[in-house]
This record gives structure tokens, sequence and C-alpha cells, in this order.
């Protein structure tokens, strides 16, 4: 039994923690990959996966707000110039 408890609270820390990336401002790229699913790559940032809490347009501009963030920032990343709402980022080298 304290196998489970202690297993159903390391997962539950997991969830909990916040990614967060650095150097988005020299990505050098952005790809839509899902309705609601950026990908930028290049430079220092290398590929950052960004999930969002509301649809994203093919043909929209794309801008970086902060160089440096955490999941839920609301003015990290904008669509045409409104920002987007971010559920989670996830960064990879």
């Amino acid at each position: 039994m304290k196998w489970i408890v202690v297993a159903g609270l390391l997962s539950a820390s997991s969830a909990a923690s916040a990614e967060c990336v650095i150097g988005m401002k020299s990505a050098t790229s952005v790809s839509i990959v899902g309705s609601t699913t950026l990908l930028f790559t290049g430079g220092i940032v290398g590929r950052v996966v960004v999930q969002t809490l509301e649809p994203v347009r093919p043909g929209a501009r794309f801008a970086i707000g902060k160089d440096s963030f955490c999941d839920v920032d609301s003015r990290a990343i904008y669509m045409d110039g409104r920002p987007l709402q971010i559920e989670q980022v996830t960064q990879s080298y």
C-alpha cells in the first residue's frame, strides 16, 4: 500500500511542475503542427513545442513577446497582435 501512495504523489508532483523556456527570441522558424500547437525551432532555442488554450490559425502572424517564460504566461507569444493563452511549453535541444 505504501508504494501506491508514493507513486501517486510522485506523479502528481511532476504533473504540477511548470516547464520554462529560455532564448525564445532566437527562434528562426515557427510551424503550426496542430490546431492548438506551435513548434518553434532554430537559434539557441532548439525545439520548443507550445500548446495553447485556443486554436491557432494558418497564415496568422506570430510574435514572441518574451525571451524567457514558463507555462501559462499570457504575454509571451502573440498571434496577429493578440496574446495567446499558453497551456504548456516543452523545450528540447
